[in-house]
C-alpha cells in the first residue's frame, strides 16, 4: 500500500510538471512578470537565507558548548565544597587542628591586588622623581651685606655666571635656584630660577651596506661607512651646538631676573643660619651643589667654639671668599682668604673654602676637596 501512495506521489508530480509548459504558455504577461520577479527574488535571497541560517548554526553550536562547560564547572565546584565539607569533618573527629580552606574566592579580589599594586609603584615613581630632582638641583647664594668690597663682589658673580654652563654640564644640575641674603638666611627664597634638560645626543646609526656590490669590493664599503659616520658627526655636533645655544640664553635670562631682584637688607650676615639650613634639609629637599659667595665673615653671632655636623643629605657646599671692608684694612687678600679658610675649616670641615680665582669647570667636575 505504501508503495502504491508512492507511485501516485511521482504520477501527479510528473504530470504537474508535464503541464507546468502549458500553463505558462496560456498565462496572461502579468503572470509572466510576477513569476519572473518571484523568481529573481528568489535567486538573490537564497545565499543570503543559507548564509544566515549556517551563521546560525554555529552560534547555536558555540553557545551549546559554553553552556556545558559552565554546567560543568558548577558540578565540579560543588565536589569541591562537599570534599571540603568531608576533609572539615574528618579532621574535627580526629581531634587535629582544622586546615584553612578557601571555599570561594572574591572575583574582584586580583583586580584590588592589581590596583594596590600600582597605586604603590606610582608613589614610589612620584617620590623617585622628586628625590632624583632635587639631588640635579644647584643653589647659589649671594651675600648682600655691605661687609664684602663690592667690586671683588660682582666680580665673583661674573665668574659664577660664566662658568655656570659648565657646572650645569660637570656637576649634572640641570636647575638651579638663586638666592639674595644677609640677616635672612635661614628665611630666603629664590628670586630668579633655571631649568633645563639634560643633553640627549641624536640617535643616528652609520647605516650597513648590503648591496652586492660592497659585499664583493671593500673600498666602497669603507667610503660609504665614512660618508654615514661623517653625517652621524655633523648631526650630533649641531645638536650639541643647538643645546649650548639654549643653555646660554637661559643662562642670561636667569643673571637678568637675579640682577633685577632687590637686594636683601639687614645689619648682619647670618652665615651660621645658611650653614644650618643646609645641614638640616630633608634628603629629598636638599641641594646637590650649594655655591655661596660672601666675604665668609659671620657678623650676626660669635662663632667661638662652634663646630657644625655633617649634612644629613650628600650636599657639596663651596664657598668662594672675596675680601671684606674690614679685613682689608689690615690684611693682604692672601692673609684675609687663609684667615677665613682655617675659621671655616674649624667650624664646618665639610664646607670648601676656596677664592675668586679657582672658580672655574674643573670645581664642579672634580670631588670634594678638603680645606
Amino acid at each position: 500500500m505504501g508503495r502504491t501512495s508512492a507511485e501516485n506521489i511521482c504520477g501527479h508530480l510528473a504530470l504537474g510538471f508535464a503541464l507546468l509548459p502549458r500553463l505558462i504558455d496560456d498565462s496572461t504577461p502579468a503572470i509572466n512578470t510576477c513569476f519572473n520577479i518571484d523568481m529573481s527574488l528568489l535567486t538573490v535571497l537564497s545565499p543570503a537565507l543559507s548564509g544566515l541560517l549556517f551563521t546560525a548554526a554555529n552560534l547555536y553550536s558555540w553557545a551549546r558548548m559554553r553552556t556545558h562547560e559552565y554546567h560543568r564547572l558548577i558540578a565540579l565546584r560543588r565536589d569541591v565544597e562537599a570534599l571540603a565539607g568531608e576533609c572539615e569533618r574528618a579532621v574535627s573527629t580526629s581531634g587535629a587542628a582544622p586546615l584553612p580552606i578557601q571555599k570561594q574566592r572574591d572575583a574582584t579580589e586580583p583586580l584590588r591586588q592589581v590596583a594596590s599594586a600600582a597605586l604603590t609603584l606610582l608613589l614610589a615613581v612620584v617620590f623617585a622623581a622628586g628625590s632624583a630632582r632635587a639631588q640635579t638641583r644647584g643653589e647659589f647664594w649671594f651675600d648682600d651685606s655691605r661687609s664684602p668690597i663690592a667690586e671683588d663682589l660682582n666680580s665673583a658673580e661674573d665668574q659664577f655666571f660664566n662658568i655656570l654652563p659648565a657646572a650645569i654640564n660637570e656637576a649634572g644640575t640641570q636647575s638651579w635656584e638663586f638666592f639674595r641674603f644677609s640677616r635672612n638666611a635661614a628665611t630666603a627664597r629664590p628670586v630668579a630660577t633655571l631649568d633645563i634638560s639634560r643633553f640627549v645626543a641624536p640617535a643616528c646609526v652609520p647605516s650597513a651596506q648590503t648591496d652586492e656590490l660592497t659585499k664583493l669590493f671593500k673600498r666602497p664599503q669603507m667610503a660609504a661607512n665614512r660618508a654615514s659616520e661623517k653625517r652621524c658627526t655633523d648631526l650630533r655636533a649641531a645638536a650639541q651646538e643647538n643645546y649650548a645655544r639654549e643653555l646660554s640664553s637661559k643662562v642670561i635670562k636667569a643673571r637678568e631676573a637675579f640682577d633685577a631682584a632687590p637686594r636683601a637688607h639687614g645689619t648682619c650676615t647670618a652665615l651660621l643660619d645658611l650653614m644650618n639650613r643646609l645641614i638640616n634639609a630633608p634628603a629629598a629637599q636638599a641641594a646637590r651643589f650649594v655655591v655661596i659667595v660672601s666675604d665668609a665673615v659671620e657678623s650676626c653671632v660669635a662663632m667661638r667654639g662652634v663646630r657644625l655636623p655633617q649634612p644629613k643629605s650628600s650636599i657639596r657646599a663651596l664657598m668662594v671668599v672675596v675680601p671684606s671692608i674690614e679685613g682689608s684694612r689690615k690684611l693682604t687678600p692672601w692673609q684675609e682668604f687663609e684667615l677665613r679658610r682655617q675659621t671655616w675649616s674649624q667650624t664646618a670641615p665639610w664646607l670648601e673654602v676656596i677664592g675668586v680665582p679657582l672658580l672655574n669647570g674643573a670645581v664642579f667636575a672634580d670631588g670634594p676637596k678638603k680645606n
